[in-house]
């Protein structure tokens, strides 16, 4: 993938230059942002207070959710180049839920087995396994990439994007911005625990058919998929697309249809390390002048400890090692979605409905299911020249499956599994209400409501009502 993605930037290099524009604006900035106070009430008797939710901790709290950037070059017609940064005041939690991990395991006569510290760890940003690769800074928080892609525009049937981009998958895993979208809060499935991947890393082809006065817009692409996974076959290569039918009926009709499938996939690989006396002794006899240096007893567990880091070291010579790779999680996500959006006079009414299929392939393909879907309506009731106040509504549910089937299911990280090896939630129901007031035509403030109704069973069945919640948000936004 890494070679087919270099050499489509060096031909859209070259396309580009055989074609320069004479528009003096070729490069621009712009972006979003948003800063919201938000107060939760949970119950006394709410396990959530146990769990500690980031989500809903029955506090209140100031926070800056959203600074996102983007850089937008277009030297001409034909080429873009698109970033999205965005700039989080919370450290992204890393974890190794796609990498891999280096150690060593040395079998020494007279002391036994030395296991050396992690030599290599390779992260991938945690709960949601995102694409997004991160770096953290100590001061406020974190920096993800949304989007870094290549576009070459052929003409209306045929348009190229490499990179990584948001994926084009229903309405609202698109229109992510908070001067976009109506509310407050996203839908949790397209937030907190994504039924589909928010962005990847791959190549792209859109293009757009005109069909009388409708017309009809295609996606399609292979990604690395939710990870960023080395492939070892081709059939690990993500794919899916999304249709888009614009009709001529109300105001304003959109119907559209999603589809992704790939892998997702944890692995440990040991590397042994196989030592001889004869490569054993100057180590040995370094450890113990350490040991003599500091004034640290020789005892075989001291011993251990001073020779581990000198054995990792010899990790750099292949000579001496040997490696063994371990699958601990591998499935297949199969995903389908449908949306749509009508607009007639003031009115506005969307929703969608997402089906998540998982399949775990190292228990003979057990399988998980989640539906999802939202319907939100708004009415702009009030309008003038700079000033728009929108009152909506919003209900979102949940339903998860047979999570135990595959331990990276959302509902599996929240709390244990029961005893008999089933998730005592099965899903939830969401219901906000606010009004959205724009000023001008960049900012704005949002007043939300919402209500959380989560479902249980099993250990925390008799906590049916005590683990709902409340939830009141102001934001103020601004586009720039």
């Amino acid at each position: 993938m890494n070679c087919w993605l270099t050499g489509f930037f060096l031909a859209a290099f070259v396309y580009g230059s055989l074609a320069q524009s004479n528009d003096p604006q070729k490069f621009s900035i712009y972006g979003f942002s948003d800063l919201s106070f938000s107060k939760s009430f949970v119950k006394d008797g709410s396990p959530l207070k146990l769990q500690k939710s980031k989500f809903i901790d029955g506090n209140a709290c100031f926070s800056l959710d959203h600074l996102n950037l983007y850089q937008d070059f277009k030297p001409n017609e034909h080429i873009r180049f698109l970033t999205e940064l965005s700039y989080q005041s919370k450290a992204l939690n890393q974890g190794n839920e796609a990498g891999k991990e280096l150690i060593t395991r040395t079998n020494i006569p007279g002391i036994g087995v030395i296991t050396s510290d992690t030599i290599l760890k390779n992260p991938v940003i945690a709960p949601d396994n995102s694409v997004f690769k991160s770096f953290q800074l100590q001061e406020w928080g974190s920096i993800a990439i949304e989007r870094a892609q290549l576009s070459v525009n052929m003409n209306r049937y045929f348009n190229i994007t490499a990179g990584q981009f948001i994926t084009p998958a229903g309405i609202w895993n698109v229109d992510h911005g908070s001067p976009v979208i109506m509310t407050v809060r996203q839908p949790i499935e397209f937030s907190m625990y994504r039924i589909f991947p928010k962005s990847q890393l791959g190549i792209m082809d859109e293009g757009r058919i005109f069909l009388g006065d409708a017309d009809l817009g295609y996606s399609v692409y292979f990604t690395n998929g939710r990870q960023t996974i080395s492939m070892e076959k081709l059939t690990d290569l993500a794919c899916g697309g999304q249709l888009r039918l614009n009709l001529p009926l109300f105001s304003d009709l959109r119907l559209g249809a999603s589809g992704y499938s790939g892998i997702n996939t944890q692995t440990s690989e040991t590397m042994v390390l196989s030592l001889d006396t004869a490569d054993m002794a100057p180590l040995v006899t370094q450890a113990i002048k350490q040991l003599n240096s500091s004034g640290t007893p020789i005892t075989p567990s001291n011993l251990k400890s001073a020779l581990s880091p000198l054995i990792a070291a010899k990790a750099s010579n292949v000579d001496y090692a040997s490696f063994t790779k371990t699958t601990l999680y591998q499935a297949r996500e199969n995903i389908f979605g449908l949306d749509f959006k009508l607009r007639q006079s003031i009115f506005t009414l969307q929703g969608e409905f997402n089906f998540n299929q998982t399949l775990n392939q190292l228990q003979n393909n057990a399988e998980s299911r989640i539906l999802g879907g939202y319907a939100l309506a708004s009415a702009d009731a009030y309008q003038r020249e700079n000033l728009t106040i929108t009152p909506y509504i919003c209900w979102e549910k949940m339903s998860i499956f047979d999570a135990q089937n595959n331990p990276k299911i959302m509902m599996n990280g929240i709390v244990p599994l029961d005893p008999d090896g089933k998730s005592p939630i099965d899903g939830y129901q969401v219901f906000f209400a606010g009004l959205n007031t724009r000023f001008f035509a960049n900012c704005g403030l949002k007043l939300e409501y919402c209500y959380i109704d989560i479902s249980t069973r099993g250990s925390l069945a008799s906590f049916n009502n005590e683990i709902d919640s409340h939830l009141i948000t102001a934001q103020i936004y601004t586009a720039f």
